[in-house]
C-alpha cells in the first residue's frame, strides 16, 4: 500500500522481499505474474495478504482446504504467533488441536458445549455429545411382568447394525463432493483473482462469483452431512 519496497506487519516494518520468504516465495518470484502461480502458492499470496492486515480479531473458514504441506506447516507457525483473537472454523481436527485454546462444539440438536483446550480436550470431557439421541423401545407398563424368551444355543449371533443404503450412497456422493468441490471453488476463485476482470468483463465476474458461492455453499452442506453420516455410522458400530 502507498508504494516502496516496505510493508508494514503487525506494527513492524519489514521489506517485501524478507515478507515474501516467510511464506516461502523466493525473491526472483516477486516479479512473477499471479496467474503462473500454482494453486498453493496463490494460498499463500492471499494468507500473506490476510495477515498483513491491522486486526486484533481473526476470523477463517476451513483455512487448511487445498494447501499442500509446506503451506500448512507455515500457516500453524503464523497462527501459533497470532497476538490477537483467533477464530477457526475446522473439520481439521489435528490442526484444531494444535492450535486452539478453547473449543466450542455443536451437536445439531441446539446443544453448545465450550471446552479448554482443543479437540481432543473436548471428546474426553464431553463424552457422547455429538452421537445421535438413542431410540428407547417402549417402557412396559408399570406393574407388567417381565418375560424373557429363552434364544437357541445355536443360534447365530446377531448382524452389526449398518446405515441404510440410502444414507450409505449420500455418504459416498459427499465424500465425492468433498473431493471435488474444493477444486471447483480454487478454478472459480484463481478466476476472480484477476483484477481487470470486472472492468474487462463483467458478466464473467458475475457468472465466477455466482459458482465461487454456490460450490461453497454445496461443500458446506457436504462436510455437515458427511459429519452426522459418520457419527450416524459410529453409533450404530458400537
Amino acid at each position: 500500500p502507498g508504494g516502496g519496497d516496505s510493508i508494514l506487519v503487525r506494527g513492524r516494518s519489514m521489506h517485501v522481499a524478507a515478507y515474501a520468504k516467510d511464506f516461502l516465495f523466493q525473491e526472483a518470484q516477486l516479479k512473477q505474474p499471479i496467474s503462473t502461480l500454482s494453486g498453493g502458492e496463490r494460498n499463500r499470496l492471499l494468507l500473506a495478504r490476510a495477515l498483513a492486515q491491522p486486526a486484533n480479531l481473526l476470523i477463517l473458514d476451513e483455512p487448511t482446504n487445498d494447501l499442500d504441506m509446506d503451506t500448512l506447516e507455515k500457516l500453524e507457525e503464523l497462527l501459533e504467533s497470532y497476538d490477537g483473537t483467533l477464530i477457526l472454523v475446522s473439520h481439521d481436527r489435528d490442526f484444531v488441536d494444535r492450535l486452539a485454546t478453547s473449543t466450542i462444539a455443536l451437536n445439531g440438536r441446539g446443544d453448545v458445549v465450550e471446552t479448554p483446550g482443543g479437540w481432543q480436550d473436548f471428546l474426553r470431557q464431553n463424552p457422547g455429545f455429538l452421537a445421535p439421541p438413542p431410540t428407547h423401545a417402549e417402557a412396559a407398563p408399570s406393574g407388567a411382568r417381565r418375560v424373557e424368551k429363552a434364544e437357541p444355543s445355536d443360534r447365530a449371533p446377531k448382524k452389526q447394525a449398518k446405515l441404510s443404503y440410502k444414507d450409505a450412497r449420500r455418504l459416498e456422493e459427499v465424500e465425492k463432493l468433498m473431493e471435488t468441490l474444493p477444486v471447483e471453488i480454487a478454478r472459480q476463485d484463481a478466476v476472480l483473482a484477476d483484477p481487470d476482470l470486472y472492468a474487462r468483463d463483467p458478466a464473467a465476474f458475475d457468472r465466477a462469483m455466482k459458482a465461487a458461492e454456490k460450490a461453497r455453499a454445496e461443500l458446506e452442506a457436504a462436510e455437515l452431512d458427511w459429519l452426522e453420516l459418520e457419527e450416524k455410522k459410529a453409533a450404530l458400530a458400537s
